[in-house]
């Protein structure tokens, strides 16, 4: 299975001219079997609308109206200021919107362009060298040396790897579920009414957990990452852990709540630095399940000051003989947060939705979850005292019995 399979986007003003290098890897592609959506110049926005599931975009950087290549005849400078703006900001739409490798091919030098680009205003230059690359117009077999760029990168290569499991497992689950009719979905819908929930809640519960056990995690293969150690940068690790436990809330939806959500500033008689985090049971915070407006249960913490001098594994014991309270790493603003479950509190969605600030996602909410139900039905035994075990018996041994 190549890693660049699937389609493609093509941006060059010379794909349809006979003997020039954009024409020959058009063909290339084209011959390949990929579908090809081929540009002479920079696509219109609303054409971005069409490309999920694209495997890359190749990219002219010099880019010229057909009306102005003319043999002979120089762009203006203002016109081609104007072109290269137009190209920058189809770029910035482009990588906002949809993560796949993109090549900038050019006879300019590559450090130019890359210079061009990091000067230009409102593009993310932290992409360069990563999700964008600029290689010479004149390279020679220009699809091995792309899919050998991304099968070298580690990033680029899982992300192909999941979009080609996703796809697959995907079209296996619906395959399977189709030969059903229309039951599956009846049965949701019915399922959702009885229980007085949100059946688009319920459907995407129910397929993405039959998803994720359909795609093979054997595929991913991370033997790229051996050579290369985690760098000695506390912030970038808070980052790393920050992006996987926590959903920011831009990137939620206003219709839904669910246990993790988390709160601040929205109590006067708060620190400015307290959260508020949502341990309400996941089929309670489902809007339409009851008239009445959804309450939440929600317990407050504070920043916790973590040593960076403590080893791992006394910080881990520690936290876990904490019966009162549960601690989460890098919650918010780069810090642990830890949570007293003497605090809690109910209160209406309506009274805190606007004071979100994001979703600590499972299995660290749950985990959370599971130590406040201890908490809950904790009961305190009398002390065992040493001595009432001295001049003891001592067991048979029965080893091998």
């Amino acid at each position: 299975m190549a890693i660049l399979e699937g389609s493609v986007v093509f941006v060059d003003d010379d794909y349809a001219k006979d003997h020039t290098n954009a024409n020959a890897f058009y063909d290339a592609l084209r011959t390949g079997g990929r579908p090809v959506a081929a540009y002479a110049k920079v696509p219109p926005a609303k054409h971005l609308d069409h490309w999920d599931g694209l495997s890359l975009v190749v990219l002219d950087w010099n880019l010229s109206e057909p009306e102005s290549r003319v043999e002979g005849v120089s762009v203006p400078k203002m016109a081609a200021d104007a072109n290269r703006r137009e190209l920058i900001d189809f770029l910035i739409s482009l990588l906002d919107r949809y993560f796949c490798p993109v090549f900038i091919v050019s006879a300019d030098a590559p450090e130019l362009i890359e210079r061009a680009l990091r000067g230009a205003k409102g593009f993310p230059a932290e992409v360069l060298g990563r999700r964008v690359q600029i290689l010479q117009k004149d390279a020679d077999n220009l699809l091995p040396k792309l899919e050998k760029l991304v099968a070298d990168d580690p990033v680029l290569s899982t992300f192909r790897v999941w979009e080609q499991q996703y796809q697959a497992a995907k079209n296996r689950m619906f395959i399977d579920l189709d030969v059903l009719g229309i039951d599956w979905l009846l049965y949701i819908r019915e399922a959702a009414r009885e229980d007085g929930t949100d059946p688009g809640h319920e459907l995407v519960s129910s397929l993405y957990g039959n998803l994720q056990h359909r795609v093979d995690p054997v595929a991913f293969d991370l033997t790229l990452l051996e050579d290369s150690t985690l760098p000695d940068d506390g912030e970038a690790q808070r980052k790393v852990v920050h992006g996987r436990s926590v959903l920011p809330e831009k990137r939620l939806y206003k219709s839904t709540i669910m246990p993790g959500d988390f709160f601040s500033k929205w109590r006067k008689s708060d620190p400015d630095d307290a959260i508020w985090m949502n341990i309400t049971p996941a089929c309670y915070t489902v809007r339409g399940r009851t008239k009445a407006e959804v309450r939440l249960h929600l317990i407050r913490g504070v920043p916790e000051h973590v040593l960076d001098t403590q080893k791992p594994e006394k910080l881990r014991s520690k936290r876990e003989h904490e019966s009162r309270s549960a601690t989460v790493d890098v919650l918010h603003d780069g810090k642990a947060y830890k949570f007293d479950f003497g605090t809690l509190e109910t209160f209406s969605w309506s009274t805190v939705a606007k004071y979100r600030e994001g979703r600590l996602l499972s299995p660290y909410i749950t985990h959370v979850q599971q130590r406040h139900a201890i908490f809950l039905t904790s009961e305190g035994l009398p002390a065992v005292l040493p001595l009432m075990y001295k001049s003891a018996a001592p067991l048979p041994n029965t080893v091998g019995e």
